[in-house]
Protein backbone atom coordinates (compact mmCIF):
# COMPACT_ATOMS: atom_id res chain seq x y z
CA UNK A 1 0.00 0.00 0.00
CA UNK A 2 1.43 3.44 -0.92
CA UNK A 3 0.13 6.66 0.80
CA UNK A 4 1.44 10.16 0.55
CA UNK A 5 3.53 11.37 3.17
CA UNK A 6 1.96 13.41 5.68
CA UNK A 7 3.15 15.01 8.85
CA UNK A 8 3.21 11.58 10.60
CA UNK A 9 5.26 9.79 7.55
CA UNK A 10 7.58 12.47 7.74
CA UNK A 11 8.67 11.72 11.39
CA UNK A 12 9.48 7.88 10.45
CA UNK A 13 11.52 9.52 7.80
CA UNK A 14 13.22 11.48 10.09
CA UNK A 15 13.97 8.62 12.55
CA UNK A 16 14.93 6.97 9.31
CA UNK A 17 17.67 9.41 8.52
CA UNK A 18 19.12 9.32 11.43
CA UNK A 19 19.50 5.91 11.55
CA UNK A 20 21.11 5.59 8.73
CA UNK A 21 23.12 9.22 9.72
CA UNK A 22 21.48 11.15 6.72
CA UNK A 23 21.14 14.48 7.19
CA UNK A 24 17.70 15.52 7.92
CA UNK A 25 15.58 17.41 5.10
CA UNK A 26 13.79 20.61 6.48
CA UNK A 27 9.90 19.53 5.11
CA UNK A 28 9.40 22.44 3.44
CA UNK A 29 11.80 21.69 1.40
CA UNK A 30 10.46 18.24 0.20
CA UNK A 31 7.44 18.14 -2.79
CA UNK A 32 4.22 16.79 -2.10
CA UNK A 33 4.61 14.29 -4.26
CA UNK A 34 6.32 12.45 -1.32
CA UNK A 35 5.15 8.74 -0.87
CA UNK A 36 5.56 6.09 1.40
CA UNK A 37 5.06 2.22 0.54
CA UNK A 38 3.47 -0.13 3.81
CA UNK A 39 3.29 -3.90 4.07
CA UNK A 40 0.92 -5.20 6.88
CA UNK A 41 0.51 -1.53 8.17
CA UNK A 42 4.65 -1.47 8.52
CA UNK A 43 6.17 1.70 6.43
CA UNK A 44 9.33 -0.21 4.22
CA UNK A 45 10.50 2.78 2.07
CA UNK A 46 9.99 5.79 0.58
CA UNK A 47 10.98 8.47 -1.64
CA UNK A 48 10.03 11.75 -3.69
CA UNK A 49 9.36 13.02 -7.28
CA UNK A 50 9.53 16.64 -7.75
CA UNK A 51 8.00 17.79 -11.16
CA UNK A 52 8.90 20.72 -12.78
CA UNK A 53 6.50 23.69 -13.67
CA UNK A 54 8.34 23.32 -17.34
CA UNK A 55 10.18 21.17 -19.10
CA UNK A 56 9.96 17.32 -19.36
CA UNK A 57 12.32 15.95 -16.40
CA UNK A 58 11.19 14.89 -13.43
CA UNK A 59 13.54 13.99 -10.14
CA UNK A 60 13.63 11.10 -8.18
CA UNK A 61 15.13 12.19 -4.71
CA UNK A 62 15.43 11.38 -0.86
CA UNK A 63 14.48 8.17 -1.44
CA UNK A 64 15.00 6.35 1.98
CA UNK A 65 14.24 2.39 3.59
CA UNK A 66 13.13 1.47 6.91
CA UNK A 67 16.36 -0.16 8.35
CA UNK A 68 14.47 -2.95 10.26
CA UNK A 69 12.99 -3.96 6.94
CA UNK A 70 13.36 -7.07 5.46
CA UNK A 71 15.05 -7.46 1.62
CA UNK A 72 11.74 -9.27 0.99
CA UNK A 73 9.71 -6.27 2.26
CA UNK A 74 12.39 -3.90 0.54
CA UNK A 75 11.71 -5.81 -2.65
CA UNK A 76 8.03 -5.38 -2.66
CA UNK A 77 7.94 -1.71 -1.28
CA UNK A 78 10.53 -0.78 -3.56
CA UNK A 79 8.96 -1.88 -6.68
CA UNK A 80 5.41 -0.56 -5.43
CA UNK A 81 7.18 2.79 -4.64
CA UNK A 82 8.59 3.29 -7.94
CA UNK A 83 5.39 2.02 -9.92
CA UNK A 84 3.81 5.18 -7.76
CA UNK A 85 6.13 7.65 -8.77
CA UNK A 86 6.84 6.84 -12.55
CA UNK A 87 3.16 6.49 -12.92
CA UNK A 88 2.54 10.06 -11.58
CA UNK A 89 5.80 11.57 -13.39
CA UNK A 90 3.69 10.36 -16.52
CA UNK A 91 0.69 11.57 -15.53
CA UNK A 92 2.11 14.87 -15.00
CA UNK A 93 3.86 15.22 -18.32
CA UNK A 94 7.17 14.30 -17.47
CA UNK A 95 9.34 12.15 -20.06
CA UNK A 96 12.51 11.02 -18.69
CA UNK A 97 13.22 10.67 -14.12
CA UNK A 98 17.13 11.72 -12.82
CA UNK A 99 18.32 10.17 -9.80
CA UNK A 100 21.07 11.39 -8.04
CA UNK A 101 23.12 8.58 -6.17
CA UNK A 102 26.45 6.43 -4.66
CA UNK A 103 24.35 3.49 -3.40
CA UNK A 104 24.97 0.21 -5.43
CA UNK A 105 21.91 -1.61 -4.39
CA UNK A 106 19.60 1.49 -5.16
CA UNK A 107 21.76 1.60 -8.52
CA UNK A 108 20.28 -2.05 -9.28
CA UNK A 109 16.71 -1.63 -8.21
CA UNK A 110 16.83 1.57 -10.64
CA UNK A 111 18.45 -0.30 -13.28
CA UNK A 112 15.74 -2.94 -12.58
CA UNK A 113 13.03 -0.70 -13.79
CA UNK A 114 14.35 0.99 -16.60
CA UNK A 115 16.96 3.43 -15.20
CA UNK A 116 20.22 3.88 -16.93
CA UNK A 117 23.56 5.28 -15.68
CA UNK A 118 24.85 8.41 -17.65
CA UNK A 119 27.58 9.46 -15.25
CA UNK A 120 30.18 8.33 -12.88
CA UNK A 121 31.71 9.82 -10.16
CA UNK A 122 30.13 12.53 -10.56
CA UNK A 123 29.78 15.20 -6.92
CA UNK A 124 26.14 16.45 -6.58
CA UNK A 125 26.38 20.55 -4.49
CA UNK A 126 23.82 22.84 -3.62
CA UNK A 127 23.40 26.49 -3.25
CA UNK A 128 20.92 27.91 -0.89
CA UNK A 129 19.69 30.73 -2.55
CA UNK A 130 16.72 31.11 0.22
CA UNK A 131 16.35 32.36 4.11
Amino acid sequence: MIKVIDDKEYEVLVDWWNRHKFANLPKQFLPSTGYIAYINDIPIVAGFLYIPKTGKIGWVEWVVKNPDSTLEEMDIGYKELMDTIINTAKEDGVDVLFVSLRNKSYQARLEGVGFFVTDENATNMLLNIGG
